[in-house]
């Protein structure tokens, strides 16, 4: 199979759901605008905290206008200087003022986000017209539709994510340097978009494990680590010296405790951000942050009772029948996954919705293969995953432009 030959179908689908994407979320990125850049805004939306769910919304825009490494970028180190030229290519091709360009480059980001999944999803997973329901489903997640509808670096992270297992699904099972070198190079430069995300290691090395030949698949696994650490901490070294050592203690001081990974609600609460607050919203309006007393919010709202259902029936069959066809994706996706939320327990618990997004584009993806060997006609499938879509926007929505109209 080769990843660069694009038939015609596939072109004139990608270009229309790219541009239908950008539409859609630019309106999104352009209703919540006012709210966004203004810290007197945020603070009358959401209370004190100033924060649409965790995140950083005001500084991370000032970071696209203007490239930094600096402040909250010290954690992003990649996202600033690639989005900065971005709003300055995008400010004049359309002559258009900062503030304008800076919802544009999201909205672009965005989109995206949401076409290079269906492009994934339909070569490595569905045909186009399922590939095309999973990732309508997968942009309208909470944690998508939110994060992808204000200035915040995990919408970049998500096009890392992706990039990441496509390489991974292009490569196939192979255990060559080449290989290794790869995938750490892109676990790296997506770590530099997120540090967490340097992790994405251990889904090549457990994808790439052979267990007949440990030997070879231990130097493959501890070169693809090599590399990934290389490029991941060489730039922090050039760019910050040893001022990142200090920066990184007194943030992981702040935030990070390893006695949350013992309190059964701190781990139960990320949890239930990663793998239901995530999809659908049990809240009604913009908030500070989404807690285990949020959960009531599905048991007093029909639509969103009706589309948890939806969801889980989805979700466990597809999935379900991923691990019961033992898809060799389902044990490294897994151990990624409850790597993040173990990482998130430890550090920063309170913001485990914030950190949601990541692991949505894996798991969509184990769907899709699952739901690829359920015996069903493709356009029942389709048809399935569009009634979820469309719950989703009935109940995700509102949450979004409510508050903000």
């Amino acid at each position: 199979m080769s990843l660069f030959k694009f038939s015609p179908s596939t072109f004139s689908i990608g270009a229309c759901w790219f541009l239908t994407s950008v539409v859609f979320y630019t309106l999104n990125i352009a209703q919540l605008a006012p709210l966004f850049f203004s810290d007197e805004a945020q603070v009358a939306l959401v209370g004190n905290d100033g924060s649409f769910f965790g995140a950083d919304t005001v500084e991370i825009a000032d970071a696209m206008r203007a490239l930094t490494v600096n402040g909250d970028m010290r954690k992003h180190p990649l996202f600033s200087i690639v989005t900065a030229p971005m709003v300055d290519a995008v400010g004049w091709l359309f002559r258009i003022d900062e503030n304008r360009s800076v919802i544009v480059t999201l909205g672009l980001i965005s989109a995206g986000n949401v076409t290079f999944a269906w492009w994934i999803l339909s070569q490595f997973a569905v045909s186009k017209t399922l590939g095309l329901a999973l990732s309508v489903m997968y942009g309208l997640m909470f944690s998508n539709l939110t994060f992808f509808s204000i200035p915040e670096t995990y919408s970049l992270s998500g096009l890392a994510v992706e990039a990441y297992v496509c390489l991974l699904l292009a490569l196939g099972n192979k255990r060559t340097g080449r290989s290794a070198v790869l995938l750490g190079t892109a676990a790296g430069f997506a770590g530099l978009l997120n540090p967490p995300l340097l992790s994405l290691s251990l889904v090549g090395i457990v994808y790439g494990w052979n267990w007949g030949r440990e030997k070879e698949a231990l130097r493959y696994g501890i070169l693809t680590i090599v590399v990934a650490c290389l490029v991941f901490c060489l730039p922090y070294a050039l760019v910050y010296g040893r001022s990142i050592l200090g920066f990184s203690r007194d943030y992981a001081n702040h935030y990070a405790s390893l006695s949350n990974l013992l309190e059964v609600e701190k781990v139960a609460s990320v949890a239930v951000s990663f793998f239901l607050f995530s999809v659908v919203s049990p809240v009604v309006s913009l908030a500070g942050n989404i807690s285990l007393p949020q959960l009531l919010g599905y048991v007093n709202n029909p639509i969103a009772a009706a589309t948890l259902i939806f969801y889980l029936v989805i979700g466990v069959v597809a999935i379900g029948q991923a691990i019961r066809c033992s898809d060799a994706l389902v044990l490294p996706i897994a151990i990624w996954v409850l790597t993040m939320l173990a990482f998130y327990v430890f550090f920063n618990p309170r913001e485990g919705f914030l950190y949601s997004s990541q692991v949505l584009f894996p798991l969509t993806m184990l769907a899709a293969r699952g739901l690829a060997k359920i015996p069903l006609a493709d356009h029942y499938k389709a048809a399935l995953v569009a009634i979820l879509s469309v719950l989703l926007g009935l109940n995700n929505l509102p949450v979004l432009y409510g508050q903000a109209m």
